[in-house]
């Protein structure tokens, strides 16, 4: 049997990932659920009042931002099951845009919050900064797989638009 036939499908590592992206979005979905509650929150609109103080100004650019991000990156992950499932030729590349877009977000939020723990100190960011190095540690396995897998370069091949579409 010829081996590039035998390493086509969603098969072998694959799986993993299609069960990583369709878990990830409900994840997602329910973060985006969970993240948009704040603005129903009574503290918020408070602090959304007091802008005139630099430091609420800094807590509501980091709550607004964290929407957005998990907002897109719902949207995102969306996207690319539809594109996985169709396997469609342009699946590798979102995904490896998607993730560094993750992974810079991730680290972008991690400064801000540890700039925010330096000005109280009784702050602990530590569950974060695994949390982050973990996720970060992950895209990067994944990436390299997409990146340099012949069961990727072989399976992801239709030009053909998503029916979704």
């Amino acid at each position: 049997m010829d081996k590039n036939k035998k390493l086509k499908g969603i098969s072998g590592w694959l799986i993993l990932m299609a069960i990583g992206l369709v878990g990830g979005f409900f994840i997602l979905l329910k973060e985006t659920f969970l993240s948009c509650l704040v603005f129903f929150e009574p503290e918020f609109w408070q602090l959304v009042k007091s802008l005139d103080v630099t430091e609420n100004l800094v807590q509501f650019f980091v709550i607004l931002t964290s929407v957005v991000f998990i907002v897109f990156m719902t949207v995102a992950n969306f996207f690319l099951i539809i594109y996985f499932f169709a396997r469609h030729y342009l699946f590798p590349k979102y995904y490896i845009i998607v993730q560094f877009i993750g992974i810079i977000a991730s680290f972008i939020h991690l400064i801000v919050l540890g700039g925010q723990a330096l000005g109280d100190l009784s702050v602990d960011i530590s569950a974060d900064v695994d949390s982050v190095s973990r996720s970060m540690f992950m895209a990067l396995i994944w990436i390299g797989y997409v990146y340099a897998s012949k069961r990727v370069k072989n399976t992801f091949v239709s030009k053909e638009k998503p029916k979704f579409f």
